[in-house]
């Protein structure tokens, strides 16, 4: 069925909506998937056209447009003001005269959008008898916030002012903060007639400025702050520069232009920070050959509307940053231009003229949304059948407005006051002043009729169509602004026109439209040719528009594949693939726009999806992301899955079609979220980017968990910094660390996910005892659940003896450093697993014995003491160390020798050495006296405490031992190599290798099962080059040394090799992929790519996996390409390997 319908007669037509499919579960239903694709429509030399249809570009002959409707808002009145706020409401205001000598009646109309009456049903608010007198001027009505003012002039009558002084001059002002629905009584708060123009500047500190028109001794300007009275001005125009005021504001400053009596314009700026009564702090500049001026501003600046003179066709000029630029003509009507002339900007930066022809019945108006660079073709606006006067225009950021002005005039200062709306009258969605809701007919154009064909409707939105005369052509309209397709815009080049044939269904144009996606801050070309359209289809469910696009985005993302456009009961669909950046390997997310007419897109609609995409060897899964409008930028969550399974829930950012932040948070109960074997995140805080991938957080990290709720074998807590480097992964944690819950002063961990990772820290403990500083490197192997480190120590024991040339060790059990003191080696250790300080061991001599318990009665001493403890000394021991703990103090003793022999310990304390036959150290902050025998005899000896010394508790001996060496060479067999190492005086020592290398290749090798022997092992992944082989020794789970006792080169790491095998098979709505196991293969990626949509989906699978059935998938793909990429434990990706499926 055809038949043309008008706006109103159709009612309420719904807004644009944005509706989204998963990216990797969009299965559509099986009877799509098999239909064959019909014939695409030809796009060649910037032509889109439907197959077997050439098109036209001849015209029809057209009659004029209708003009818009008038509203009456008063039989009886003049010098009519207008805004118009956020939701299209037009606020009027205008002078209803009283005869003389009464006083001046201010009326107020609020008319919503689409209406055609006022909504206050008493438009005369403003009692005449608070304002004394005549206005000349006319109202003014401003915004101011979210309220409103209205100014008026009064004259001739005397009053008394604010400061005291009486006046003839009055100007009083109203406001209003509930959009205009009540209204405070008058204010005086100047001097000057607002008969030019008024305006509000100053930004966060609003002032109103007045200007006035045609006044004795030139043009005068006023600055009031509201609700405070000023009587200063600033003669801005001396002598004949009187004419013509009008306002305007570049950023928060004013702009004043007036006129002369020799044909120039006059514009002159108020700089910031200036003094608006200071009239020599104005700029000026003369713009000749410019009359009758008139300003507007909005965000793309002031521009100027003029004339060189009488009957001359008026021209817009831009003057942003104190330049004054080209003009640009309007087109001159058939009888030239009258004197009657306005000019609007609105909210989004479209400029409206509106002017009168020379006999001044008739108003014509003109549109620009590029800057005043090219104007619409002049349209009728209304029509009088006297004469216009007063034009004020105003309009909402959609560009729908209205123009208000007296015409047919009764008498000087009488006549009816009209009103014309131009553009949408869709509601703009958004409340106006005082949060009233809005007006309006969904789908509409001011004044203006559609077309329909069969289900498809199509609207102007920028002056009305023109109807065809041509008996050729029946039915048939013809465009020269923007129509609105069924929610898609098409707005036309410069000079081309838009044919519309609703009886052939046929829609041509004469060169180049932009085919537009417009609203809630989106802008999107999806097309820019000429049309030549045979809608095949216009039923529910057909195909509009299919094409290819050119650099298309969607608020940043590229739109990728071809863009189908079907119909739908109130609009369009267009399924649409978004491509992510490139770090997500060119997957593509679904999204699915839903057009429909008259309104724009709604923010909470703009949504993207995508179930999974690999990002180097991290996966993102559950992408969901939402547009927040105006900036290209989305913002929603996503899963981040690290290679060993731990996921992240982070908040992320997108702008502009790239990656830039993501956030997240995470505090897991204890032992952590599992990030590699053994190794955990305890907390995680912070932000990453994709873009190279990196994440740089605030974390807690801890290896080898032992006790809840915080106690790990390793830990640090601060700046975490996750690096896809070469396909490794790397993080590097910097901050302040700990070691079975020790703080280390500061400490640096760099750890791959698959589970090893490099020490490095700076440490600063006091084991009461003793305080031991200094700096570690070390690894952790999580796979076996081993630790170790190597370092330095600076040792302060008892508080007074200093100690030098120290070395110290760490693993899984325990800490130990060597150290020399008082002119001897000592050791200091620390067992884990025990609290300080009973799990500290202290002793002279740097490889010792492990320390082992002398129970008590187990030998009887050759005297029995009272509280005495016995141990036994083994022949050939140089160094015995005898560790007295008691439960408070430090035990004061004597010992008694085999030989009975009575042995008083010397206080090192006291000598400053541990050299003599026996020397006590008392360390009474940990409870303990260590006493050191030097050469001792062999035998049972005997501790006698002192009459008033602490019980002893426990005795633990430890003997000097000799140095355990340990040499090893490397050697190679095949990719593996074999460590040959050699053990000298052992004496029970535990020794164990590790391998340690740069950036987190680190391993461990294993434990010396005997004094020679083997380990087979495959060097660590990691880059290649110099390793070091280290053989950590200990005794009794106390570390003695951990040295450096090999080295080798370790080869660069192999990627995964090319899959084999790779076979594809396209079953209905989806395709399934087989291939074979790719060596150093840990997993795969399979990418499907659809030739004719863009789609690209993406599965993440396992080293197991051998096929993957992957679904979404339909006939507008076109033909597969299939790829099967080898993805190693690091997310190093081998060759891709690629067939092609039909």
């Amino acid at each position: 069925m055809i038949e043309r319908t008008t706006a109103r007669g159709r009612g309420r037509l719904p807004g644009v909506l944005l509706a989204v499919a998963t990216a990797a579960a969009c299965v559509v239903p099986a009877a799509d998937a098999q239909r064959s694709p019909a014939k695409r429509p030809v796009q060649k030399g910037g032509v889109y056209s439907t197959p077997g249809y050439k098109g036209t570009r001849t015209l029809p002959r057209t009659g004029p447009a209708p003009a818009p409707p008038s509203v009456a808002l008063s039989a009886d009145g003049w010098k009519p003001d207008v805004l118009v706020d956020a939701a299209g409401t037009a606020h009027v205001v205008w002078v209803t005269n009283a005869p003389a000598p009464g006083n001046d009646q201010i009326s107020y109309c609020r008319l919503p959008r689409g209406a055609t009456a006022c909504a206050n049903p008493n438009t005369t608010p403003f009692d005449p008898a608070l304002t004394p007198s005549a206005d000349f001027a006319g109202p003014r009505i401003l915004q101011v916030g979210d309220g409103l003012v209205v100014l008026t002039s009064r004259y001739p009558a005397v009053v008394q002012h604010p400061d005291g002084q009486t006046r003839d001059r009055t100007l009083y002002a109203y406001t209003s903060t509930d959009g205009g629905q009540t209204w405070s009584p008058p204010t005086i708060v100047g001097t000057q007639e607002a008969s030019g123009d008024a305006v509000v500047f100053g930004g966060a500190a609003p002032r109103l400025g007045v200007i006035s028109d045609t006044q004795t001794g030139g043009t005068v300007f006023q600055s009031v702050v509201p609700g405070q009275y000023s009587r200063a001005t600033a003669l801005l125009g001396p002598g004949d520069q009187a004419y013509d005021g009008s306002l305007a504001l570049e950023g928060d400053q004013p702009v004043a232009a007036f006129a002369d009596l020799s044909g120039n314009t006059i514009v002159r700026r108020l700089p910031a920070g200036a003094d608006p009564a200071d009239a020599a702090a104005w700029t000026s500049t003369v713009v000749p050959g410019a009359e009758e001026p008139r300003l507007a501003s909005g965000p793309r600046g002031p521009f100027l509307l003029s004339r060189a003179g009488l009957r001359a066709p008026y021209e817009v000029r831009p003057l942003t940053g104190g330049a004054v630029g080209a003009p640009v003509p309007l087109a001159l009507p058939d009888l030239a231009t009258g004197s009657q002339r306005e000019l609007a900007q609105d909210p989004a930066g479209a400029l409206h003229a509106v002017f009168a022809d020379a006999i001044g019945t008739t108003l014509l108006a003109s549109d620009s949304t590029d800057g005043g660079r090219s104007w619409s073709p002049p349209r009728t606006a209304a029509i009088a059948q006297g004469a216009f006067d007063g034009l004020r225009s105003a309009a909402a950021a959609d560009g729908g407005g209205v123009t208000v002005y007296r015409k047919d005039p009764t008498g000087l200062t009488s006549g009816t006051i009209g009103l014309s709306a131009f553009g949408t009258l869709s509601p703009t969605g958004v409340p106006g002043l005082g949060a009233l809701a809005g007006g309006g007919i969904p789908g509409a154009t001011a004044g203006c009729d559609g077309v329909r064909v069969g289900d498809l409707q199509i609207r102007p939105q920028q002056g009305c169509l023109l109807p065809s005369v041509d008996p050729k052509y029946p039915g048939a309209s013809v465009s020269e602004g923007e129509v609105d397709l069924m929610g898609l815009i098409l707005r036309p080049d410069p000079g081309v026109r838009i044919l519309l044939d609703p009886r052939r269904a046929r829609l041509d144009t004469t060169g180049k439209v932009r085919v537009l996606l417009r609203g809630a801050g989106l802008e999107v070309t999806l097309l820019h040719e000429e049309l030549h359209i045979q809608f095949p289809d216009t039923r529910e469910g057909g195909t509009l528009l299919d094409f290819d696009p050119a650099d298309v985005k969607l608020a940043g993302f590229p739109i990728s594949g071809r863009i189908k456009v079907l119909l739908t009961r109130t609009g369009v669909r267009i399924p649409v693939q978004l491509s992510l950046p490139g770090a997500f390997g060119g997957i593509t997310g679904d999204a699915t726009l839903l057009a429909e007419l008259g309104k724009g897109v709604t923010l909470d609609s703009v949504k993207l999806a995508v179930k999974r995409a690999p990002v180097g060897p991290l996966e993102v899964r559950d992408l969901l992301i939402s547009y927040s409008g105006g900036t290209e930028t989305w913002r929603g969550a996503a899963l981040v899955v690290l290679p060993g399974g731990a996921a992240l829930g982070a908040d992320v950012t997108f702008v502009g079609g790239r990656f830039t932040m993501g956030d997240f948070r995470v505090r897991p109960p204890f032992p952590g979220v599992l990030i590699a074997p053994n190794t955990y995140f305890t907390e995680v805080r912070g932000g990453f980017a994709l873009d190279p991938v990196q994440i740089k957080v605030g974390a807690s990290f801890g290896a080898f968990p032992i006790a809840p709720p915080s106690t790990y074998t390793v830990g640090v807590d601060g700046d975490l910094t996750l690096t896809i480097d070469g396909g490794s992964v790397l993080l590097r944690f910097d901050g302040r660390g700990s070691i079975a819950g020790i703080s280390l002063a500061t400490a640096a961990l760099q750890a791959t996910t698959d589970g090893y990772a490099d020490l490095t820290a700076g440490y600063d403990v006091d084991l009461k005892a003793v305080r031991v500083k200094g700096s570690i490197e070390g690894f952790l192997d999580g796979r076996r659940g081993q630790f170790g480190a190597k370092g330095s120590a600076d040792v302060e024991l008892a508080g007074f003896l200093p100690a030098t040339g120290s070395r110290a060790a760490i693993s899984n059990k325990g800490f130990g450093a060597c150290y020399t003191v008082a002119g001897a080696g000592a050791y200091v250790g620390y067992l884990f697993d025990k609290p300080i300080p009973s799990g500290v061991r202290i002793g002279v001599g740097c490889d010792l014995t492990a320390f082992t318990i002398e129970r008590p009665g187990l030998r009887l001493a050759p005297r029995q003491v009272p509280g005495g403890r016995t141990f036994t000394v083994t022949a050939g021991t140089k160094i015995q160390n005898v560790e007295l703990n008691a439960a408070a103090g430090s035990p004061a003793v004597t010992l008694i020798g085999p030989d009975g022999a009575t042995v008083t310990p010397a206080d090192a304390r006291t000598t400053g050495s541990f050299a003599g036959p026996a020397v006590a150290l008392p360390l009474p902050d940990a409870a303990r006296t260590l006493v050191v025998l030097n050469d001792p005899k062999p035998g049972v000896w005997t501790v006698a405490p002192a009459p008033d010394s602490p019980a002893i508790t426990e005795l633990l001996v430890a003997r000097d031992a000799k140095p355990v060496k340990v040499t090893a060479t490397v050697t190679r067999r095949g990719a593996r190599r074999v460590l040959r190492y050699r053990i000298a005086d052992r004496g029970g020592a535990v020794v164990r290798f590790s391998e340690q290398g740069a950036r987190a290749a680190v391993a461990s090798l294993g434990t010396a099962t005997g004094d020679r022997g083997t380990l087979a092992f495959t060097p660590a992944d990691g880059p290649g080059g110099r390793r070091q082989i280290v053989a950590l020794v200990s005794r009794g789970d106390l570390p003695l040394s951990a040295p450096v006792v090999a080295t080798y080169t370790a080869p660069a790491p192999q990627r995964p090799a090319t899959v084999r095998g790779v076979r594809a098979r396209r079953t209905s709505g989806a395709v399934t992929v087989r291939w074979r196991a790719a060596a150093r293969a840990t997993g795969y990626v399979v990418r499907v790519r659809g030739r004719s949509s863009g789609r690209t989906l993406a599965r993440v699978l396992g080293s197991r996996s051998r096929s993957v059935r992957i679904t979404g998938v339909s006939a507008d793909d076109g033909r597969l390409t299939v790829t099967v990429t080898g993805r190693d434990r690091r997310g190093r990706l081998g060759r891709a390997s690629t067939v092609r499926v039909r």
